[in-house]
């Protein structure tokens, strides 16, 4: 037996599953395009934007969501004969106090519904009861920014529309100027071909000898 081929050929074996094999062209773009995605999540997570105010966080839970009840009380009752259920209120007078209110819907919320946390149906009765008596302090912060932070977008959109109204306008103005050259290029040329006619055909061989009359120039 040859130990010199022997030794080659598991080098060679050695040396093919060190190496990292090739991957099919979508394996290729998908990796690729993965860690172009990861980059830029990572970068969005690191660099804040500068000169744009970010919005204040806002309450995770939505219409649908169970509360928890709140202890030391009983459960009231709604109109309809079933226990009430605890909710916050979304007014700016009365911003995230909790309330009772009714359980039950006229009819089952629909996926889309429940996937917003918005809409809900209409409800059998009207019960609501008020659980806290003041608005808290952080509610009260909480509000503040987003009141400043509305009137910071609102402030940027207005601007937003008078940059764009005045880029408009300039844009109006540059293609009335360039239409107005044209126009007086076309009427110039026009007055030179009486002009031009006129000379022919006084001098025909001017334009055999290659002369071309210089009034029309």
């Amino acid at each position: 037996m040859n130990h010199g081929a022997e030794v080659t050929c598991l080098s060679a074996m050695i040396h093919d599953a060190e190496m990292p094999r090739a991957l099919p062209a979508w394996r290729r773009r998908g990796s690729q395009l993965g860690a172009r995605e990861h980059g830029a999540e990572i970068f969005k997570s690191k660099m804040p934007r500068r000169g744009k105010s970010s919005k204040p966080k806002v309450m995770t839970w939505t219409t649908f969501t169970r509360l928890p009840l709140p202890s030391g009380g009983p459960v009231p009752m709604c109109f309809c004969g079933d226990p009430s259920k605890v909710a916050k209120s979304d007014e700016e007078e009365s911003y995230n106090k909790r309330y009772w209110m009714y359980e039950n819907y006229a009819f089952n919320p629909t996926p889309r519904q429940i996937r917003i946390g918005l809409l809900t149906p209409p409800p059998l009765c009207d019960f609501e009861q008020w659980i806290d008596t003041d608005i808290k302090e952080e509610d009260k912060e909480h509000l503040r920014r987003m009141k400043e932070w509305d009137a910071e977008q609102k402030e940027l959109l207005e601007q937003r529309r008078q940059e764009k109204a005045a880029e408009k306008e300039w844009k109006e103005e540059l293609e009335r100027r360039h239409a107005a050259q044209h126009k007086e290029e076309r009427e110039h040329k026009l007055e030179r071909v009486p002009r031009a006619k006129t000379i022919m055909e006084e001098n025909p061989d001017a334009l055999r000898k290659g002369k071309w009359p210089r009034c029309t120039q």
